[in-house]
């Protein structure tokens, strides 16, 4: 998915099927920002990565079916889901973790740095079927290859009363591009590196994802140097 057109031209086709029921492990978290009076907060389209945003940890049984082959699943994960206009370009890098560790544990945490440097860190950590918000984000990565895919990932967070250490080790990745090309001529290139991803806390193991994105720059994703 490095080179979407020929993944998409050269790769086989079949027929698919995806049949889940989810079930809520936690409370929605999100919602979207308004002034007092409900009205819509003023935003540059341009810039904008989502009028509204929620999460929510879930579990979910049922089947996947591709071709002649079938999975019984009964498993974890969250849904997440935004609204509103959306350029990948708007953050200069980000980095999105999210995990579970069985009916009720489980994590989201997230560093979100602007072009002009400025920086957001947050999150939540799932305990008894309750979020407790981060107040404390730490992320160190260990780089594959030359290319710098992520690929072990150690997380340090903090609630108002505990900190804890996560550790996460890649186990497959997909790199998801987008392009685009501003008024002016200005040509963008994003990449967003999905890693469905081992957790380890605790001693709980757990899974989820690691999803990193970067602006890609003279062919470098910049958010490898910070």
């Amino acid at each position: 998915m490095a080179d979407p057109r020929r993944a998409f031209t050269e790769n086989p086709w079949t027929d698919a099927s995806v049949e889940l029921d989810y079930r809520g492990l936690s409370p929605m978290l999100g919602g979207e920002k308004v002034n007092d009076d409900g009205s819509a907060l003023p935003e540059d389209p341009a810039q904008a990565f989502a009028r509204g945003h929620y999460e929510q940890h879930v579990g979910a049984r049922g089947v996947i079916r591709v071709g002649d082959e079938e999975w019984a699943l009964d498993g974890y994960g969250l849904r997440d889901h935004s609204w509103g206009p959306r350029f990948w370009q708007a953050p200069w890098w980000y980095r999105w973790l999210t995990g579970n560790f069985g009916e009720d544990g489980g994590f989201v945490v997230s560093i979100v740095t602007r072009r002009d440097g400025a920086q957001q860190t947050g999150g939540v950590w799932l305990e008894d079927g309750e979020y407790r918000p981060l107040e404390h984000v730490e992320i160190e990565t260990d780089w594959r290859t030359d290319e710098h895919y992520h690929d072990q990932i150690r997380a340090t967070v903090a609630t108002a009363d505990a900190e804890h250490v996560i550790e996460g080790a890649v186990q497959s990745l997909i790199p998801l591009r987008n392009r685009r090309t501003s008024p002016d001529g200005e040509r963008f290139v994003t990449r967003i590196s999905e890693g469905m991803t081992e957790w380890r806390s605790g001693g709980k193991v757990g899974f989820g994802l690691s999803e990193y994105l970067d602006q890609i720059v003279d062919g470098h994703p910049v958010g490898v140097a910070a």
